[in-house]
């Protein structure tokens, strides 16, 4: 703490975080939930005791100076900054007051997703106030995204419950039983620096709420394309895909889709997944070399927030024919070495050739992690062409925890650089074509990031009698 050197900060409450192994993963941004929600600490702009707003302080303080990747700090004087403000928080009086101190601290740091999220906003963003709750988790079939400042309903499954209630891409969330959109939305004016993060996490929050339990029946209201007020009961049902826990991760579970689209030249195949996890490989393997003969492939992952790192090398080795760095992660302990590993042999055992074929991405803010890992690294290499919209900016593992007054610090403790040298972490991986998604494409049925990178694999399909002649 200011004065001292690592000061634990004894009579806190432990707080479960999401902290993976850096050997081993790269946990997309968790929230933190308090292990007792009845702590006796103000939430929202309340009076605060001296004592109160110290032990606030000193936990966020000594929450960087433990973990902050860089010991140097840049060259910043860490002791300097807290021992110049918290005599001001001590002053602060209010929360909210405090808040503002807080973060003026993190903004010396000049770095991204560093922040405080207030108490009364922190639900809105914490799937596990849902998780937590009795029961299993289900689904309606609804994918969300925040598209000007609205939730949009971004994909609806097939054979889903709000498939078979007529919801649509392109409707507008309004309310989830009592809870308003616009109540949601509110927590984006809390966290300017981080929006593009805040966005999808509160799109995926919105998702928990709308899936409630299985055999669930969550009363939401809608804005159809007409602006037309609809609502509909969706009953919960068990998720689809085979659930995997990994570290302090919430139970997520594995999809894989594919399919042949038919383009002049022959066919583009197309690849989704929705996490970075093993039990993807098999599968993916399987719909690689159904899909091999094809003029090109596209890995479609959106709203993927990424899983294990070691799978970004594994699934890059089928279309990588030498062994090349995708980026290097650092922590103040060690480092990280993100390498391409070319397949040579399938999981059967049987010899292969990696697809050296046209390879494109498609992404968009919800693409996280191991996933802007892996687009990033392909992008710089030059083996994959990035179609969409610019990822999360969530590259490192940022934590997110709550403090004793319940209030959520936003903080990242590694670095992570691409192979051409780009720092990933609140910049993203960007697009080489952007297609920023639309209220109006989804409400016409229109896939036009998806329809970009198909137009793409025609254009270089078109364009190989030319070269092979000359």
């Amino acid at each position: 703490m200011p004065g001292g050197r690592r000061r634990r900060n004894r009579g806190i409450r432990p707080v479960v975080v999401c902290a993976t192994t850096l050997t081993l993963a790269l946990a997309v941004g968790c929230a933190g939930t308090a292990t007792e929600r009845d702590a006796a600490w103000p939430a929202g702009p309340d009076p605060i005791t001296e004592a109160e707003a110290l032990e606030v302080f000193d936990f966020a303080w000594a929450r960087v100076y433990e973990t902050y990747y860089d010991t140097t700090f840049g060259g910043l004087d860490w002791h300097e900054v807290g021992a110049e403000l918290r005599p001001r928080a001590a002053r602060a009086g209010r929360v909210s007051v405090l808040r503002g101190i807080i973060a003026e601290m993190l903004d010396h740091l000049g770095d991204s997703h560093f922040g405080v999220i207030p108490a009364e906003h922190a639900d809105a963003l914490d799937p596990e106030a849902v998780e937590g709750a009795r029961g299993e988790p289900g689904t309606v079939g609804i994918e969300l995204r925040v598209v000007d400042d609205e939730l949009v309903v971004f994909r609806v499954a097939e054979s889903s419950p709000a498939r078979m209630a007529g919801v649509r891409p392109g409707w507008s969330l309004q309310r989830v039983d009592t809870t308003t959109a616009a109540g949601l939305l509110a927590v984006l004016d809390e966290v300017p620096h981080a929006r593009p993060l805040a966005e999808a996490r509160l799109a995926v929050a919105a998702e928990a709420r709308l899936a409630g339990r299985v055999g669930d029946t969550v009363t939401v209201a809608f804005q159809d394309g007409a602006r037309r007020v609809v609502a509909r009961d969706l009953v919960s049902e068990p998720r689809t895909g085979m659930p995997v826990r990994f570290g302090n991760l919430p139970t997520m579970f594995t999809n894989l889709e594919s399919q042949e689209v038919a383009i002049p030249q022959g066919c583009a195949g197309i690849i989704r997944f929705d996490v970075w996890m093993v039990p993807i490989m098999e599968e993916f393997e399987r719909a690689f070399f159904q899909l091999h003969h094809c003029d090109g492939f596209i890995l479609d992952l959106r709203g993927n927030p990424g899983g294990v790192a070691g799978m970004a090398m594994a699934v890059s080795g089928y279309f990588m024919t030498e062994r090349q760095t995708l980026g290097v992660m650092r922590t103040r302990e060690q480092e990280l070495n993100i390498v391409s590993m070319p397949r040579r042999v399938t999981l059967a055992g049987q010899s292969m050739i990696p697809f050296q074929g046209p390879l494109a991405l498609v992404v968009d803010g919800q693409s996280m992690s191991t996933t802007e890992i892996f687009t990033a690294g392909l992008q710089g290499l030059g083996r994959a062409r990035v179609f969409g919209e610019t990822t999360g900016g969530q590259a490192l593992p940022a934590l997110m925890v709550r403090m004793p007054n319940r209030d959520i610090l936003m903080y990242a403790f590694a670095d992570f650089v691409g192979p051409d040298g780009t720092r990933i972490e609140g910049r993203g991986a960007i697009p080489d074509t952007s297609v920023p998604l639309t209220r109006e494409g989804l409400l016409a049925g229109q896939d036009r990031a998806l329809s970009a990178a198909v137009d793409w694999i025609v254009d270089v399909a078109r364009s190989r009698p030319t070269q092979e002649g000359q």
